[in-house]
Order: C-alpha cells, then sequence, then structure tokens
C-alpha cells in the first residue's frame, strides 16, 4: 500500500474527526526539536497530535531517534503501518503510542486501531518551547514581564528563559495558543 494512500486516509479521519473544532490545525511534515525528527502530520488543538506514518516500503532504521523526539515534545502519538513492521514498531516505541494498522476495504484504504495512544507521561518544557519562533517567545516573556535581560540574546537564552519560568502544563498551553494564532505556520 502507498504512503500516500494511507496519509490521504489518515487525513480525512483527522479532518472528520475535529470537523467541529475549526481551531484545530493539521500540518504535514513538521520539523521537531529543531530538525532532530519530522513527523509526517502533527495536529495542534488542546495537544499536539503526532502521526508516523511507515508504509510497507519504509524501514524502522529511523524509529529510535524519531521515538526519542516525538517523546519528549508530543502529547500523543500514533503510528499507522503496514502489519510486516509491526512487531518490531512494538519493540521500539513506548507503551502510550497508539497504533493503527491500513487495511483495504473495497478499494479504500481504512485505519484498524491496533493500540489506542495514551498521554504522554512527560514532556520536556525546553524542548516545547522550541517550536516558538524567537519573536513568540520573546512576546510571551514581555507579557510575563519577565524580557528583562535576554531581549537581545539567542533564541536558546530565550527558550530556556521561557522553559525554566513557568510550571510545564502553563508553557504547554501557551506554545499551543501561539502555533494556533499563526498565520503563516511554516515560515519563521
Amino acid at each position: 500500500m502507498r504512503e500516500k494512500d494511507i496519509r490521504d486516509s489518515l487525513k480525512k479521519n483527522l479532518h472528520l474527526g475535529f470537523i467541529n473544532e475549526p481551531d484545530t490545525l493539521i500540518i504535514d511534515e513538521v520539523g521537531l526539536c529543531q530538525g532532530a525528527a519530522r513527523i509526517d502530520i502533527l495536529v495542534i488543538n488542546n495537544s499536539l497530535y503526532g502521526y508516523e506514518i511507515k508504509s510497507d516500503k519504509d524501514t524502522l532504521d529511523r524509529l529510535q531517534n524519531q521515538e526519542r523526539v516525538y517523546s519528549s515534545v508530543l502529547n500523543n502519538v500514533t503510528i499507522v503501518s503496514d502489519n510486516n513492521h509491526i512487531k518490531g514498531i512494538v519493540e521500539i516505541i513506548p507503551e502510550w503510542w497508539g497504533i493503527k494498522e491500513p487495511v483495504e476495504v473495497n478499494g479504500e484504504v481504512e485505519l484498524v486501531d491496533i493500540r489506542l495512544p495514551n498521554e504522554n507521561p512527560y514532556i520536556d518544557p525546553f524542548l516545547m518551547v522550541q517550536f516558538l519562533w524567537r519573536d513568540e517567545a520573546l512576546d510571551i516573556l514581555r507579557d510575563l514581564d519577565l524580557a528583562k535581560g535576554v531581549t537581545s540574546k539567542p533564541r536558546n537564552v530565550i527558550w530556556e528563559r521561557l522553559a525554566y519560568s513557568l510550571p510545564p502544563e502553563n508553557i504547554e498551553a501557551l506554545v499551543l495558543s501561539r502555533l494556533k494564532e499563526r498565520g503563516n505556520w511554516l515560515s519563521d
């Protein structure tokens, strides 16, 4: 089964699943953690949902690195994989990740739940703030009256100030809010 067919089916399901939530963003091919890995589909809503596709033509060579990166910043992750890869995937991914298998039914790709995702037990606040552009992070610091001494610093310093100045749940809410406000999400 082609990756394009799997992706089209997944995106169709996601659009239907979030049809009543107009502020939800569904974005293809998003780099995470300054390009350490790329997620096939990212859904930005009240959480960050990641979807990774492994078709029968893919290998699992990059999955350990992808698992490490995705598990650092995404609230939920689901891997959509051909049956040939599922045994190998289960050996690599944590138990909280979901697994879907694409199957062809009457010429259409349907996604069958093998394992439902659970909430990520730990998100790294410093890596989470890296979703923000420098100016976005600095604006948040200014709004919180925490920008003194970092306004001319590089983004890593600004991210660090933001990540370690607030509780993780506040950081997550601020990041999600900013990501949804972006007009041209992939531009920097």
